[in-house]
């Protein structure tokens, strides 16, 4: 029997929570075991993508559901196109459903904020069901929501001469969004007081979000983690990408139905390896949104968010995806440096090595760490740190109020489960990696015990417990305030001004305020802008 049709069928390891009545029914949730908090799992929001429905516009559920929904079991991760990034099966095809958690006591009287989740996995991978993203410790004194939507080809693919204008994903997010205005208030949520929050490609995707007309109706603010301030493709430029992915797949580039006739397997075998080792600079190519001049009708870059906005990063995001990189042959050599960054920049190579010398890294590292080092701080500045700056730039250009984070915070426990293996490997993969990509996510979860999650033996030590509740309460505060000006920080959390970078630092030793250094951006501004102009 289909998940979305399935009556309540309940076993008696899970425990029951709450029935909240929606506009197609009655849900059934279940109780979180760690925390004061229902959970409910599984809740559809949109037509299985399936059939005609695929490469297309997601359509509501509008269909009342047959007896009593089960919320109580985990949303299968729609397909994933990378086995890296991607989540562990189920998958399917019929993927858009989405979870909500709400504190016990919260009743559909009491209006209390909603942040709603956007999961990154550079548009290939990643589900609500990684136990990285339950929501039950973070569900206090508001409601949390996390929106699953489309990978890959069947999320972005925009081939024009098949008809097609790709976004879908987008569009899944904006209908996902649509559905908590149209139900949260039965959860306790208020739908005027929306958080969206995304981290790297959920951050790209939440900002693009933002930056559309429609975005104050469907949220009060953002906060992008890793990934805001990104411009997208142009449609135009997207195409060669999609017509080879139409001609792996043995379809002619005007036959949509031959493309919606390809079972899952062909179209995995299809999808075109990417490079390891390469830099997504102004925006993401291959499987990504696009300017198609309707749902996405201008560069989100140069639009700017229309919301209140945190814009944050890390200080090591690069780590994670260099230490991917090169892995086999860990650690690079000044061969793989300089091979890196030809391959990355082109004519600009010589900027970014005389910006980046080698010798710079070597003072404060082993000669032999110091490549590693230097490409990784390359990684991290091309990538988020300077995509970050743009959005706080923009959105102060329009007035928009806006908020700058920096996390330098070295996790204790690996929060992966991939970390977790290689931690078994080799203890100093955690030094090596620092306040990586995705690091910062078990604090604003307050996933913080059991790590990796869900079933891990680590937890954080009682600072970074604290400083996980500082982030989340400050989360919550954006939600329900537009500012993350909580009572939980240590002090006010200063409005970002370009002539005056201030905003908050998180490290090991707890929370600061002060200027951040965004100086390597004029480089990056410069090379990105030139890249974008060339069409590399």
């Amino acid at each position: 029997m289909r998940l979305r049709n399935s009556l309540v069928s309940f076993f008696f390891s899970v425990a029951l929570g709450q029935r909240v009545t929606i506009t197609n029914g009655t849900v059934q949730g279940g109780t979180c075991p760690s925390s004061a908090a229902y959970f409910y799992h599984s809740i559809p929001f949109a037509q299985p993508p399936i059939g005609s429905l695929r490469f297309a516009a997601p359509q509501p559920y509008n269909r009342e559901f047959n007896g009593t929904l089960n919320a109580t079991k985990a949303a299968p991760s729609c397909i994933q196109f990378d086995p890296q990034l991607g989540e562990p099966r189920p998958w399917s095809e019929d993927c858009l459903f989405l979870n909500v958690w709400t504190p016990q006591n919260a009743s559909s009287c009491d209006k209390l904020p909603v942040k709603v989740w956007v999961y990154g996995g550079s548009n290939v991978g990643g589900g609500i069901s990684n136990p990285m993203y339950d929501g039950c410790n973070a569900a206090v004194e508001s409601i949390v929501v996390s929106i699953n939507y489309r990978l890959g080809p069947l999320g972005f693919l925009g081939l024009e001469k098949a008809g097609l204008s790709g976004n879908y994903a987008v569009q899944d997010i904006l209908l996902g969004l649509q559905w908590v205005q149209d139900n949260i208030e039965a959860f306790g949520g208020d739908s005027s007081k929306v958080l969206l929050f995304g981290q790297s490609a959920g951050a790209a995707l939440s900002f693009a979000v933002s930056t559309l007309p429609e975005a104050p109706s469907l949220i009060s603010a953002l906060a992008a983690e890793s990934g805001g301030g990104r411009s997208v493709a142009p449609y135009d430029e997207a195409q060669p990408y999609f017509e080879l992915f139409a001609k792996n797949l043995g379809c002619e580039l005007t036959d949509l139905d031959c493309l919606r006739s390809k079972s899952l397997s062909e179209l995995s075998a299809a999808f075109p390896s990417s490079s390891a080792s390469s830099i997504t600079l102004s925006y993401p190519k291959g499987f990504a949104p696009v300017i198609d001049g309707t749902i996405i009708p201008s560069d989100p870059a140069k639009v700017g968010t229309r919301v209140p906005t945190i814009f944050g990063s890390t200080t090591a995001d690069g780590s994670l995806f260099t230490l991917s990189a090169y892995q086999e042959t860990f650690p690079p050599t000044e061969a793989n440096y300089t091979s890196f960054i030809a391959s990355n920049f082109g004519p600009y190579a010589s900027l970014v090595e005389k910006y980046y010398p080698i010798s710079k890294f070597a003072n404060i590292s082993s000669a032999q760490l110091a490549p590693y080092l230097a490409m990784r701080t390359i990684w991290t500045h091309a990538s988020y740190t300077c995509s970050a700056y743009r959005g706080l730039v923009k959105a102060r250009e329009k007035g928009i109020p806006a908020y700058a984070f920096l996390w330098d915070v070295s996790p204790s426990c690996p929060w992966q489960s991939q970390l977790g293996a290689l931690a078994q490997q080799n203890p100093k993969i955690m030094q090596l990696l620092g306040a990586t990509h995705t690091s910062e996510i078990p604090y604003i979860f307050r996933n913080m015990e059991h790590l990796p999650a869900p079933n891990g033996t680590c937890a954080f030590s009682t600072k970074e417990k604290e400083i996980g509740d500082q982030m989340a309460s400050a989360w919550t505060a954006t939600a329900k305030f537009q500012t993350p000006r909580s009572p939980s920080l240590p002090e006010s959390w200063p409005q970002f001004e370009s002539n005056r970078t201030e905003g908050m630092t998180v490290s090991n030793d707890g929370i600061s305020f002060g200027v951040i250094d965004y100086s390597p951006c004029e480089l990056w501004n410069k090379i990105t802008a030139a890249l974008a102009t060339s069409g590399n």
